[in-house]
């Protein structure tokens, strides 16, 4: 009688993956490994975002066309002229590099911004900066031929009979009887006021000595200086300035005509930003706009 014999199941699914682990993978063809090459060295697509071309840089030419720069520029507010010979700076401070020179009465376009005592200026399509106390709204005046030996030594007295103009701006309210803005009555106005910005140059309106430079509300009229100019014309002149936010001068200290003696704000009694510009003739208030050139 025939036995049977037992049969033993194989596992040919482990064969046959044993046996094609075992097998070489075949390598890429030259031109797919190319292909893939190229693939990855191009840039990932932008999805739907389209390239857009950058902004050009504002030059100072630009600025002169529309009357005002970028968020690094001011606007430009007129022209000065250099006091003295001087250098211009790239930036604010005497450590800044040269741009280059003015010599003196050369005419500068400057702009509203003031940082710590120094103008920003438009110079040769650069941006430039000079210190605020070597520019002056107009071109320095010569100075007068001194004494004969033994005298003084002094220079003579100019008989121009015109002052300099204090401050860029023009008059809102002239010298004379007015109704006061904010007492509400008549009263005289002793004065002139220039309209200007909060930090806008005030300049001496000629040589002279400062005689008071006060701080404060000072009945009404906030911060301000006064400055004894001597003989101008035959007669003694002084000149005041009110309502000033910053002084940068302090009593007994000379000055010269165009010098930056602090600037314009909103001190005192006063309603807007403005500079109250007022002329002492003999001692006398008088009218400032015959004075001034």
């Amino acid at each position: 009688r025939a036995v049977p014999v037992p049969v033993r199941a194989v596992d040919t699914t482990s064969r046959s993956e044993a046996r094609t682990a075992a097998e070489p993978t075949p390598s890429a063809t030259p031109s797919e490994a190319s292909g893939e090459a190229l693939a990855a060295s191009e840039p990932a697509e932008a999805g739907t975002t389209e390239d857009v071309a950058p902004t050009p840089e504002p030059t100072a030419d630009d600025a002169f066309v529309g009357g005002s720069w970028a968020d690094a520029f001011g606007t430009v507010t007129g022209t000065q002229f250099a006091q003295k010979a001087l250098e211009v700076r790239a930036q604010s401070g005497d450590g800044a590099a040269v741009l280059g020179k003015l010599a003196s009465g050369d005419k500068v376009s400057v702009t509203d911004k003031v940082v710590d005592g120094w103008t920003q200026v438009a110079f040769n399509s650069q941006v430039g900066w000079i210190r605020s106390e070597l520019l002056g709204a107009k071109a320095p005046v010569k100075e007068a031929p001194k004494e004969a030996a033994g005298g003084s030594g002094q220079a003579t007295a100019r008989t121009s009979g015109k002052l300099q103009w204090p401050t860029a701006g023009s008059i809102g309210s002239r010298w004379g009887m007015r109704k006061h803005p904010i007492l509400g009555y008549t009263r005289m106005h002793g004065g002139v006021d220039i309209g200007g910005r909060v930090g806008q140059p005030i300049y001496a309106a000629e040589d002279g000595v400062v005689t008071k430079a006060a701080h404060g509300h000072n009945s009404g009229s906030g911060n301000n200086v006064r400055i004894d100019h001597g003989k101008l014309s035959g007669k003694s002149v002084e000149t005041a300035y009110l309502h000033m936010s910053k002084i940068s001068v302090k009593a007994g200290q000379k000055v010269r005509r165009g010098q930056v003696i602090g600037t314009v704000g909103n001190t005192g009694l006063s309603t807007s930003p403005h500079l109250h510009f007022s002329v002492y003739l003999n001692g006398a208030n008088s009218n400032p706009a015959p004075w001034l050139g």
